[in-house]
């Protein structure tokens, strides 16, 4: 049956076709452009904000916020921020100088209700109403332990010591950014989360009519394709009957096929929006895999073997099991904290003759026997136990004599490794915002590599979590390109030190890579160990 004998009925059909699924398409559309116009102005924020934060941190004592916690237990047990102490004072004004900076309409401190502590830890998919407490916020005056509500988009921060966040809109006060960081004491475990609220109401009123572009858009294409099927059923018109069946043919190869058009205009255009349909699906799947590879790098960042390896040393390594030999008979016995193929960390008490300053040089060894070996202060640390110090081992020095069962639980990983000189290889790292970094390569495994990166830990966040390492293992051999996921990021003298993962799904030919990378390793070690014999 032709065209022609089915007349009005049919064009009829095809316009309440075209009707119905350009007006599902163009719902779809908007719907799907709004919402990713939220995501995007909420996601950006939080992570500006949690940039930020990151400075914050390097002076914010938890150790001291729980002392203060446990000292004023009662609510509204105090009145002003002044008169209490140092430590008080200081956590305020910190809170003040950070909610300024970063334009913020609310900073401060919650803590769990002794009576709640439980349920929120058990229960975190839970709301619980007055389940927390202000502790030191960014306000005139003290609410002190004043009940604040728990909600379950918190629980990343209570339960796997990472950022959370929300987007909270109101009549009242617009639309916010909630924003909730772990604060951590030394033995790993979140005690309080720092809550910080941004006014995101202009960014996101500006990204949602930036949002309806596309739908208008749609809108036209959706008026050409309705008038275009009461002209493709028009049964004078024999040319609207190859274009039917040319849309058709279309349709059924899933958009692939391109429509042969033979200079008609409507099947011009029918090409031109199979074309932009077609580019929209790629910078769908595009934002997709690039989220998706963001998600694991920021769940990375945050990942606990840290804390697991310090719990894990502490009940292996007996207290003052070290010994820390300042020159001129100031010698003290040392706690180890943690060790690595980075770092050592070791508590001394806080009232002692040893007393450090970062570059500083200090002997280590063990009390059981050994060498001890010089090694250098990065960081200086107040806890609530004393002083700690972070000392490098950045070019895989070690600490001779180590325990083997210490030893292997501090330099596990779970492919070969070996550390490197300054120029054994030569590397770059490319980040989504800032461009190319050139980079020290520490240490390498078939798995991953540790980093010294010019830049602070705060720029280094700022600069997104999507990054590619560009390593060239011999001069004379063409560089390997890996996909690569932020592990760890602390602070150094020279910059940012950086633990990172190779990412298999967004490196191309990532077996292969690897593989080379892993014979390099394996040669390397051996020619090391030939050496030592």
């Amino acid at each position: 049956m032709s065209v022609s004998t089915l007349g009005v009925p049919l064009a009829a059909r095809i316009a309440l076709f075209v009707g119905v699924v350009g007006a599902a398409g163009i719902g779809g559309l908007a719907a799907w452009e709004s919402q990713r116009a939220q995501v995007d102005v909420v996601d950006a924020e939080a992570r500006r904000v949690t940039a930020l934060a990151a400075e914050l941190h390097r002076g914010f004592e938890v150790a001291d916020h729980e002392r203060l916690a446990a000292m004023y237990d009662e609510p509204d047990a105090l009145w002003s921020w002044y008169g209490h102490g140092t430590w008080l004072r200081e956590q305020h004004e910190a809170l003040v100088r950070f909610g300024e900076v970063g334009e913020l309409t609310r900073v401060r401190t919650l803590r769990p209700a002794d009576a709640a502590a439980e349920a929120v830890r058990s229960g975190p998919h839970d709301r619980r109403k007055g389940a927390l407490q202000e502790i030191v916020a960014a306000t005139a005056e003290p609410r002190w332990r004043a009940p604040a509500d728990y909600v379950p988009e918190m629980r990343d921060a209570w339960t796997a010591g990472r950022p959370a966040w929300r987007l909270v809109e109101s009549e009242t006060r617009g639309a916010r950014v909630q924003t909730w960081l772990p604060l951590v004491d030394r033995h790993g475990q979140t005690t309080a989360v720092l809550e910080l609220e941004s006014d995101v109401t202009a960014a996101l009123a500006a990204a949602r009519t930036d949002a309806r572009r596309p739908v208008g858009a749609a809108v036209v294409a959706w008026v050409v394709l309705l008038g275009g099927g009461f002209l493709l059923a028009r049964p004078a018109d024999r040319e609207r009957d190859r274009a039917l069946a040319e849309l058709r043919r279309v349709v059924a190869s899933g958009g692939e096929a391109k429509v042969r058009h033979g200079g008609d205009p409507l099947l011009r255009e029918l090409e031109a929006l199979r074309v932009a349909l077609s580019g929209r699906v790629v910078e769908v799947e595009t934002r997709a895999v690039g989220a998706e590879a963001q998600a694991r790098s920021v769940g990375a960042l945050h990942d606990d073997r840290a804390a697991a390896r310090r719990k894990a040393l502490a009940a292996l390594v007996p207290e003052g099991a070290l010994v820390v030999d300042a020159g001129e008979s100031r010698r003290e016995l040392a706690n180890l904290v943690d060790l690595s193929v980075a770092h050592l960390v070791l508590q001394v008490p806080r009232y002692t003759a040893v007393d450090l300053a970062p570059g500083m040089v200090a002997r280590v060894g063990w009390i059981a026997g050994g060498e001890e070996v010089d090694l250098t202060v990065s960081l200086r640390t107040e806890t609530e136990d004393g002083w700690e110090y972070v000392f490098a081992l950045s070019q895989g020095a070690g600490l001779p004599a180590t325990p083997p069962d210490v030893a292997a639980l501090a330099f596990a990983r779970g492919a070969e490794r070996v550390s490197l000189e300054a120029a054994e290889v030569s590397a770059e790292l490319v980040v989504s915002a800032g461009g190319a970094l050139p980079v020290r390569v520490t240490d390498l495994s078939a798995d991953g590599a540790g980093l010294v990166v010019p830049v602070g830990p705060g720029a280094l966040a700022a600069s997104g979590t999507q990054a590619t390492l560009v390593l060239r293992l011999v001069a004379s051999e063409p560089e390997l390109q890996f996909g690569v996921i932020l592990r760890s990021v602390g602070g150094c003298d020279e910059g940012s030190r950086v633990g990172i993962q190779f990412d298999a799904p967004m490196t191309t030919d990532y077996e292969n890579r690897r593989a080379r990378v892993a014979k390099w390793v394996q040669d390397r070690r051996r020619v090391r160990t030939s050496a030592a014999a």
